[in-house]
């Protein structure tokens, strides 16, 4: 009778377990994101649309956060050299990666946005990079017609025709320090080159949307967060 009793309250207790464990539950969408990879780009504020950008008109730019279905526009423009994005990750490193080697990177010894104020000549480059938590990097595409790019590395280039709608990848993962093997987060930015309004056909040189179209955290990050103290 002990024996039936012990046994009887050790499925009782599993059975609450089980109850805390779906009461508490958050899905894959509604995971805290708190320490999370956030990812900024130097874009154009919301009124910036291709009819404007292609009249020339002035429109403020600052770094913006990407979001999942939320277009931006970017391009070269007399504060920055090249399109720059930021990166915040506490405690990681985040690796940035065209893989079809049709967007040049490049990454300077100071924590800072590249702009005009500093020079080219230290600067790393090349189609896959690192940068701290909390890193910057510049980004442009191959065949942009603008901005600073070299081909004297050791990198083949897609140095393909350029043309309206034509996209780059960028993937981005974030690594914990002490494993730079598996990411916790792995995302895609993709710009793609604008066309003018009235001739689609014809390139905005300089001028992209910009865009987040993937972000997943890996079953690690997601047993980290379960772990997190409430």
């Amino acid at each position: 009778m002990k024996t039936k009793l012990i046994i009887t309250l050790a499925v009782l207790g599993f059975a609450a377990l089980i109850g805390i464990r779906i009461a508490t539950y958050q899905p894959e969408d509604e995971v805290d994101i708190e320490d999370a990879l956030a990812i900024f780009a130097y874009v154009y504020d919301d009124t910036a649309t291709p009819e404007n950008l292609a009249d020339g008109e002035y429109i403020p730019a600052s770094f913006e956060k990407l979001e999942l279905g939320k277009t931006w526009y970017t391009g070269f423009n007399l504060e920055m050299e090249n399109i720059n994005l930021q990166f915040d990750f506490d405690g990681g490193t985040i690796e940035v990666e065209s893989e079809a080697c049709d967007v040049q990177l490049s990454v300077g010894e100071d924590e800072r946005p590249w702009n005009y104020n500093s020079g080219w000549d230290t600067r790393q480059i090349g189609s896959k990079l690192s940068v701290p938590d909390g890193g910057y990097m510049a980004v442009n595409p191959v065949r942009s017609g603008r901005g600073f790019f070299t081909a004297y590395n050791d990198i083949a280039w897609d140095m393909s025709e350029n043309y309206a709608g034509r996209e780059h990848i960028l993937v981005v993962r974030a690594y914990n320090l002490d494993d730079q093997l598996s990411p916790l987060v792995t995302a895609e930015i993709r710009l793609t080159q604008l066309g003018y309004p009235d001739s689609p056909d014809e390139i905005m040189v300089g001028y992209y949307a910009i865009e987040l179209i993937s972000y997943e955290y890996s079953d690690v990050y997601k047993l980290m967060d379960e772990e997190k103290p409430s």
